[in-house]
């Protein structure tokens, strides 16, 4: 896997960033939160930054890994609507089989190949036209669930910053590393 590093901020410039567990743990230490560790810097890869206008848009474009499309829809829909209740049931945002397969394969305990097998190899064979449009132009509990995923960079550290990208990731959209760094 090819990389190549993006210098983001050092010494005080604004950083942003989504489901990125550097960042956080980063922010978290720079705060001064735990007794024993210091920050010293943070070098994040890849990440979904910017779930909303990097990588959502990525997930349904088909320019990225189709089947890791898939997962990761499917994934953030059925975890997001246990915490944010963003559908009532899930044959408005999943078509046949799916509807009445999705939510139990992401309980947990399934394993890498059973979510696999259990899913369809495309995000066509897998969202309803409802499904489609809550993720392409987000509103209500969604999209506030976005604003607050899209918010881990949304701090200054006060370390060196150096993020990383791959050239060629199949999973991250590329433009979630840009945005980061440009904020």
């Amino acid at each position: 896997m090819a990389q190549s590093g993006h210098s983001a901020a050092s010494g005080g410039a604004s950083v942003r960033s989504s489901c990125s567990e550097p960042l956080g743990l980063a922010r978290t230490l720079q705060a001064g939160e735990d007794r024993w560790f210091r920050l010293q810097a943070v070098a994040p890869i890849s990440g979904a930054y910017d779930f909303q206008h990097s990588e959502l848009p990525a997930l349904l474009d088909g320019s990225l890994d189709p089947k890791s499309s898939v997962l990761y829809s499917a994934y953030l829909l059925v975890a997001w609507n246990r915490l944010h209740h963003l559908y009532d049931s899930p044959d408005e945002v999943f078509q046949p089989p799916y509807d009445s397969t999705i939510e139990a394969l992401f309980d947990g305990s399934h394993t890498g190949p059973q979510l696999f097998a259990g899913t369809p190899d495309t995000i066509d064979a897998l969202l309803t036209p409802h499904g489609f449009e809550m993720l392409r132009h987000p509103t209500g509990r969604l999209a506030k669930a976005l604003r607050m995923a899209d918010s881990t960079c949304d701090w200054a550290p006060r370390v060196p910053v150096r993020l990383h990208v791959a050239d060629a990731d199949e999973q991250a959209a590329n433009a979630n590393t840009d945005r980061c760094e440009a904020t």
